[in-house]
């Protein structure tokens, strides 16, 4: 009889048994399909946002499982509640994905800047969150001249030493970025944070939403763009997603399948958090284990193609109109097809380096510097 934990894993995470303790048994399932019918006989399940956990989620209301981790920043697909009353232990990964969201913000706002002759230093960028997405992507803004005001009540609350803006110094911005995670109640829910009533006689040149969909009401973003009142927004996220709305995803400046976390380090920075927990639960030495294979090193950039154009470099180091046509072609598909494409898209897409793993020739630095803004290493000698 084997004494091992044995663990049932989403088999998207990026972990691998050679990189694990000897007293974990590692089994993987397709979450395309959902959860398999043995799930109650594992000790352990790690999960990723695909997968809501609630009274629902188990056959049977005995399982043997005592801990649930999800390899992810947010959490409002897991019913906590209810996971405390069945007495699992829950851990997450917060903070995983900061970077990674960090640049995809920069990035798309870069973009939009070159698209419409906008000077970025002379505009104020609202972080609505200033928890790790939040204080990321501030910095790379920073590094781009953009003055940044921070809203979070939640953490003025409880950090005395956080100072953020007001509401109406934030609404007063030129462009919004959320960053919050997707809460229905408590003293400052964030469902439909963005609707009619706040953007009623405002302007915005740009909103991004590389958080939760709900957080804002699309249908009020659709409104306020076809009066003028919005130029531009960019979506990661959405209302419905995977069964995002036609007429929202074709006004959208940049389109993407909820792919701003996504990169090789915040995969691996999540399974080493969450299987830290997991460990330090069951009580198995965890030091020297990395959990996850090692990243291949990043895509060799030729500096007498790239420097031609430097949008299409800037593709080539970030992905993030690949995406955006990746997106873009589920649109008018039925219902069904796009949830499963959008799905398979988050999935089988390889996934991209962050910034400072790579290393650009020092030539192409210095032609253009915004790629050291944006973070991007520099090759040795």
């Amino acid at each position: 009889m084997s004494n091992k934990v044995r663990l049932l894993t989403d088999q998207n995470i990026l972990i691998h048994e050679n990189y694990i303790p000897g007293e974990i048994e590692l089994h993987t399932f397709n979450p395309a399909l959902g959860l398999p019918e043995t799930v109650n006989d594992y000790d352990a399940l790690l999960v990723r946002t695909v997968n809501r956990i609630d009274d629902t989620t188990f056959i049977g209301r005995n399982t043997n499982i005592k801990f649930i981790g999800s390899a992810t920043a947010g959490i409002d697909h897991i019913n906590l509640p209810w996971l405390k009353k069945q007495g699992i232990k829950f851990a997450y990964s917060p903070g995983c994905n900061a970077s990674s969201v960090g640049e995809y913000v920069a990035v798309a706002l870069l973009c939009w800047s070159l698209k419409s002759g906008t000077d970025l230093t002379t505009l104020r960028a609202g972080i609505i969150g200033a928890g790790h997405t939040g204080t990321a992507t501030e910095r790379l803004l920073k590094n781009l001249s953009v003055h940044c005001v921070r809203y979070d009540p939640p953490k003025e609350a409880l950090d005395t030493a956080f100072e953020g803006a007001t509401l109406e110094e934030v609404l007063s911005c030129d462009i919004l970025t959320f960053h919050t995670p997707l809460t229905y109640t408590g003293q400052w829910p964030t469902y439909h944070w963005l609707n009619r009533e706040k953007l009623k006689n405002r302007s915005y040149q740009l909103i991004i939403n590389a958080a939760r969909g709900g957080v804002i009401d699309e249908e009020a973003l659709q409104e306020s763009y076809q009066q003028g009142n919005i130029n531009d927004y960019i979506l990661d996220v959405w209302e419905h997603e995977p069964a995002f709305d036609d007429k929202v995803a074709k006004s959208a400046y940049i389109r993407t399948p909820h792919i701003a976390g996504y990169s090789i380090q915040s995969k691996q920075k999540a399974t080493r958090i969450v299987m830290g927990s997991l460990c330090k639960f069951f009580g198995i030495p965890s030091q020297g284990f990395s959990f996850t294979p090692p990243a291949p090193p990043p895509p060799e950039i030729n500096y007498e193609y790239d420097n031609r154009d430097f949008q299409s470099l800037l593709g080539k180091l970030n992905p993030i109109f690949e995406y955006n046509r990746f997106l873009s072609s589920l649109i008018d598909l039925s219902s069904d097809e796009k949830k499963h494409q959008f799905q398979q898209i988050r999935t089988e897409f390889p996934l991209r380096h962050e910034h400072p793993y790579y290393k650009l020739d020092k030539v192409l630095l210095k032609r253009y510097p915004v790629l050291r803004a944006l973070g991007f290493g520099i090759k040795q000698d």
